[in-house]
């Protein structure tokens, strides 16, 4: 047995496998025969799996929960109720655009032609065509 202790920092490498292959050998066999450094890194290695929990330990929480969400999610009344949802929407929005829909009852059901100006210049060219009169000088506030 040798009369020299493995450091702290030695032990800390060989439970997170940071030695090489002739330094790990030597801290096992020293280890072996005292007592005391086996007790430190028995320690060192309750430490390090401690940490190495509570590393992980916020990432299966993380899929736990996406997990019971998911399964939530595809039950099947969930899936139903969602899509009668859907589909109840889409019949409300459809029916509100027909009923909100202004129809003058002389016009329904047939496509009229709109009533169409041309607007002449003093030789007789048509310098524009609008369904109303005046309607492009709104444009540039005239």
């Amino acid at each position: 047995m040798s009369r020299i202790h493995v450091s702290e920092s030695e032990l800390e490498l060989y439970v997170i496998d940071g030695l090489d292959a002739l330094r790990a050998a030597r801290v096992e066999a020293h280890v072996s025969e005292c007592g005391s450094c086996a007790a430190s890194l028995a320690k060192e290695a309750r430490l390090e799996l401690s940490f190495t929990q509570l590393a992980y330990a916020d990432e299966r929480l993380a899929r736990e929960a996406a997990r019971k969400a998911a399964a939530r999610i595809r039950h099947p009344r969930v899936v139903a109720a969602a899509c009668a949802f859907g589909g109840a929407l889409s019949l409300a929005a459809a029916w509100l655009m027909w009923v909100g829909a202004p129809v003058d009852a002389s016009r329904a059901g047939a496509f009229v032609e709109p009533e169409i100006q041309n607007v002449r210049d003093a030789d007789g060219v048509v310098v524009s065509a609008v369904d109303e009169p005046h309607a492009h000088d709104r444009l540039d506030g005239g």
